[in-house]
């Protein structure tokens, strides 16, 4: 008796007891649906749960967690499955498309870049560690300006990528205009004023996480539905996020991009509402978009209006907390095109950032 009471009680020590272990949940498939309708009530209830990602007329591509399907058909019964699976089928292109010589970095790479590029410039260079994910990835930040171990009186300007991991192409756009303007800075005056007359922060990927195991979300949470909006003041965001948003408020940022993939349009607050911003802001943000979308035609205007509502955007929380000058920002028309196109893609996003940096 002795001798079985012994083995239960090393029964016990090895095996987990249920709920005294915390683990998070199972990765979920992101599925991918097409839905017609012109029902405003119906759209707004699926803005409500779900991720509106693109746009054309009455026609719209939404995300949705494999958990959530049930609900999602009964809002949209009519609803056309594209994909079961946008990670799975994505991430064979992906893989393909990392080329570390001339295309494509994976995260290891972009670190090392950013730290290479700290060494390189040091007196224009200073790196930032923004924060640690769950899964213990570094967020890390380049900041670049004339006196970059100083906080001067400058306009402060944040630029950011791969909100969601599987738009490689906004990281890989802002690691070559990082590099241009380095490149630049002692030859070209305009790129020598853009960094002498501001105070520029770059995040290439802000969900690490995602980026790494080239999944759009960070774990089951859509990074760019997860920031705290009116009306939801106390919402608690997924780490990396979190780490966003203590960033944004130990600086005094007048102006950010965060550069999502794909569209090719140029979008300010309110994505929460269809209620535009005061009508001096709401000049000022579309006077702004004109200037920024000269050179390349992309589409521009009010978040919730060119796409649709959508809420716990980073645009959203920047110009509510601190009246910053926000954009979220479609570029290019995929979310990885071919290397070879890199640089078309780049081409579009130079000068309509320079004429953001300029108009601070």
């Amino acid at each position: 008796m002795k001798k079985f009471k012994s083995l239960i009680l090393l029964f016990l020590c090895l095996v987990p007891i249920t709920g005294m272990v915390a683990h998070e949940p199972p990765i979920a498939k992101i599925s991918s649906w097409i839905l017609e309708s012109n029902n405003p009530e119906q759209m707004e209830a699926i803005a409500q749960k779900f991720e509106i990602v693109s746009r054309n007329e009455n026609q719209f591509e939404i995300y949705v967690l494999e958990p959530a399907i049930a609900e999602f058909k009964t809002l949209a019964p009519t609803a056309i499955p594209v994909s079961m699976d946008i990670d799975g089928d994505a991430q064979q292109k992906l893989f393909s498309l990392f080329d570390f010589s001339n295309g494509y970095r994976d995260f290891a790479t972009v670190n090392n870049t950013l730290m290479e590029l700290a060494q390189r410039y040091p007196h224009i260079v200073k790196l930032e560690t923004i924060g640690t994910t769950n899964s213990g990835l570094v967020q890390y930040g380049l900041k670049i300006s004339d006196n970059v171990q100083i906080d001067e009186e400058e306009p402060e300007l944040l630029f950011t990528a791969a909100t969601h991991g599987d738009e490689i192409i906004t990281t890989e756009v802002l690691l070559r205009f990082i590099e241009e303007i380095l490149a630049g800075y002692d030859q070209n005056q305009r790129l020598a004023a853009l960094v002498n007359n501001h105070e520029l922060y770059f995040v290439p990927v802000v969900n690490p996480d995602g980026f790494n195991s080239r999944r759009r979300y960070a774990g089951n949470v859509d990074p760019n539905r997860d920031y705290p909006w009116p009306g939801n003041e106390n919402k608690i965001p997924v780490k990396c996020i979190a780490n966003m948003i203590e960033f944004f408020h130990q600086r005094q940022f007048v102006g950010s991009i965060d550069f999502h993939a794909f569209g090719e349009m140029v979008m300010y607050p309110w994505a929460y509402t269809k209620t535009s911003p005061p009508p001096q802001d709401e000049a000022i943000f579309s006077d702004l978009s004109r200037r920024m979308t000269a050179a390349n035609a992309y589409t521009y205007g009010q978040i919730s209006k060119v796409i649709y509502v959508a809420q716990g955007s980073s645009a959203d929380f920047y110009y509510w907390k601190f009246r910053t000058l926000a954009y979220g920002i479609e570029i290019a028309r995929s979310k990885a095109p071919r290397v070879d196109q890199i640089p078309s893609v780049l081409n579009d996003v130079r000068e309509m950032t320079y004429q953001f940096i300029e108009y601070f």
